[in-house]
């Protein structure tokens, strides 16, 4: 049965998921990183937070949601 917490565990692997994403892999794809001088468009701020801001924001908080998550899992099965 589907729950709100299957719904937050989706969204916290989602999370982990676009946290973790390689840059080798996004050049495969066409996605390199935009420049200053890039227009700004929707796919270039996407792409500006996936590089940087979003690993460097949702880092430590990341880490520290996993270990909640894996506790539950743990405890509660």
């Amino acid at each position: 049965m589907f729950s709100i917490y299957d719904l937050i565990k989706a969204c916290i692997l989602f999370t982990n998921a676009v946290a973790i994403i390689n840059e080798r892999f996004l050049i495969k794809v066409g996605c390199e990183r935009p420049t200053i001088d890039s227009p700004q468009t929707i796919k270039n701020r996407i792409l500006t937070l996936l590089y940087g801001d979003f690993k460097m924001i949702l880092q430590m908080p990341l880490i520290w949601i996993n270990i909640i998550l894996i506790l539950v899992e743990v405890v509660f099965g």
